[in-house]
């Protein structure tokens, strides 16, 4: 009961100061994005780019990736778009408070508002950006899959699982400032840890039982799914990534709210 009560009581607060999220998110979008030529166009050019950059590797035969009858452009950027929102969330979302100690040691309001905010900016990114996919596939001539409206909820798991994780990141950092730069070096061994740019499957059940407890890749296998394949995701796969997702950021979420209160003498 108390801990049900607890979990009540973080929500209410939330719903209760959800215009100063808001209103954070709307400015961390203006000021990414101020004073840019290309402005919110980043939000395209930066998958864009990375997606053109590994598909002349893989045009060089520098790199064979085997993506079956999909082009390999639209392959890379259907899993770059869900990876760059992940990576651009934890790497804003873990200095939120530090860039914050204003805010942060004045009166009291939800702490968690400042990484969430961040998550939320990032996320205006990945609309944006998940457009073009649409284009890319007219241009190759591919489908376009009913099974699209499911990306909603795709992405609803990937906020979950991102923000759980930049709670813990966001405190961290705010101890112990090395987090910020750790994260940036993870977050590149991450990506190709995670199905981003090839597919990974390998022939032992077990070896593919252990890469698939990295919860990024069933989440951006089912993008591809329903965005290239036009078929629901695997939930012997998803469901996992879920159940970790909801764990992670329940845990996170509570953590943060109890220790925040400390936040102010290490700022």
């Amino acid at each position: 009961m108390r801990v049900d009560n607890g979990i009540r009581a973080m929500v209410r607060e939330l719903v209760q100061y959800r215009e100063l999220l808001w209103q954070l998110a709307w400015r961390d979008i203006q000021v990414r994005y101020k004073q840019s030529i290309v402005g919110i166009g980043w939000a395209i050019f930066v998958p864009l780019m990375q997606t053109l950059i590994f598909a002349v590797i893989q045009r060089a035969q520098i790199m064979s990736i085997n993506t079956g009858n999909v082009p390999y452009v639209v392959f890379a950027y259907v899993g770059m778009v869900p990876w760059t929102f992940f990576q651009t969330s934890l790497t804003h979302a873990t200095t939120s408070l530090t860039q914050n100690r204003g805010l942060v040691t004045k009166i009291y309001f939800p702490r968690e508002v400042f990484p969430l905010a961040k998550v939320l900016a990032s996320a205006l990114d990945f609309a944006i950006a998940f457009v073009i996919t649409f284009g890319l596939m007219l241009y190759y001539r591919m489908p376009l899959r009913a099974t699209v409206v499911v990306v909603p909820i795709l992405l609803a798991i990937e906020f979950l699982l991102t923000s759980g994780i930049g709670f813990f990141l966001a405190m961290g950092n705010l101890f112990y400032r090395d987090v910020q730069h750790v994260v940036g070096v993870l977050l590149r061994m991450w990506m190709f840890a995670t199905a981003v740019i090839y597919p990974i499957k390998v022939s032992r059940p077990r070896l593919q039982m252990l890469i698939n407890l990295n919860p990024m890749t069933p989440i951006i296998n089912a993008f591809r799914d329903v965005v290239i394949a036009g078929r629901m995701p695997n939930a012997m796969e998803l469901w996992p990534a879920t159940a970790m997702a909801v764990v992670l950021f329940a845990a996170g979420w509570t953590i943060f709210h109890r220790v925040e209160f400390t936040f102010a003498d290490n700022v």
